[in-house]
């Protein structure tokens, strides 16, 4: 597991959000949510949610939006990779999988999902913060929660 990408991915998305926002948009907001997921042909996962209710995005720009150096925004605004990092750092380092849907003029939403168990070799492996990180840091998002799901909402 690398935590630092995985948590870069998380970033680029977050960044992305807040440029659909419209500056007049009377309410932005962007919505984080986390479960986990067992069923019986895949290992158990952790899936983490990032919505936003910004400009959303044609068919042609999902399409695309995770091949290098494609960009959306204006010339200078963005580099057209870190949708493109973010899908290497969860499906070609993670195994794991990144969904999008997204509605022209109410937003997108952005579905990540990785193993809790990393499969090193054919064999499972737990995937857990090293000993000299910070306490809680291998604990899954949601899980000092009341529930098994957890929702954060921000505006923006």
């Amino acid at each position: 597991c690398y935590p630092g990408a995985i948590t870069q991915v998380f970033m680029n998305i977050l960044a992305n959000a807040i440029d659909a926002f419209d500056l007049e948009q009377p309410a932005p907001m962007i919505t984080i949510s986390t479960s986990t997921i067992s069923t019986e042909d895949k290992p158990s996962q952790v899936a983490v949610t990032i919505a936003d209710n910004g400009s959303g995005m044609t068919e042609a720009v999902q399409k695309k939006m995770f091949d290098p150096f494609f960009t959306s925004k204006p010339v200078g605004k963005g580099t057209g990779l870190g949708l493109s990092v973010s899908y290497q750092t969860i499906v070609e380092a993670h195994a794991g999988s990144i969904d999008v849907t997204s509605t022209l003029g109410e937003g997108s939403s952005f579905r990540i999902q990785l193993p809790i168990e990393a499969q090193v070799s054919g064999k499972s492996q737990k995937n857990e913060a090293p000993p000299d990180a910070l306490p809680g840091a291998d604990a899954l998002p949601g899980e000092y929660s009341d529930s098994a799901d957890s929702d954060l909402a921000t505006a923006a």
